[in-house]
């Protein structure tokens, strides 16, 4: 644990959380991130993409309730994954694991840490933050997309499976 008052310690958390939105990409107020793990890629998910991002920003959002940014900063990286959300047949929303400019990826998978379970999982939390319906209707269609991608089992036919990557 970083030694200092607790104070020193909320203001470098302050400042490390502060760089996270000075690394971002904002245009037309979304909000995205370029991978550092997995460059140059702007992904999706929660271990190195916009979602792993917009979930830090709830959590300060939730210690730092007075400070609106990162509330701000949380729907600004929920609108850049809106706007490259891809819909199925039936409507509901799905996530490739990237999506640059003018290039998305071919995989959509359905892991909690690189799927669209994982999206879902930030969109509900921001719902319960803003209490935004539109938020959790997101979260609903993710569920949706994520149970319609499932698999019967051949052996037991009463058990869904799925598959990694859907693509």
């Amino acid at each position: 644990f970083p030694k200092g008052s607790y104070s020193d310690v909320e203001a470098r958390v302050d400042k490390y959380a502060q760089s996270i939105i000075n690394m971002s990409e904002i245009e037309n107020n979304k909000m995205r991130f370029k991978s550092a793990i997995q460059s140059p890629n702007y992904h999706t998910d929660r271990d190195v993409g916009a979602s792993g991002v917009g979930m830090a920003f709830i959590l300060m959002a939730k210690q730092y309730p007075d400070n609106s940014i990162w509330t701000e900063s949380a729907e600004q990286t929920a609108a850049w994954l809106l706007s490259v959300a891809k819909q199925d047949s039936n409507g509901y929303m799905h996530w490739t694991d990237f999506s640059n400019n003018d290039e998305d990826s071919a995989q959509a998978f359905t892991s909690f840490d690189d799927g669209t379970i994982g999206i879902g999982d930030f969109f509900w939390h921001l719902y319960e933050l803003t209490g935004k319906n539109e938020y959790r209707d997101v979260y609903i269609s993710t569920l949706n997309w994520t149970i319609g991608a499932a698999t019967t089992d051949p052996a037991d036919p009463n058990t869904l499976y799925w598959r990694y990557d859907i693509n």
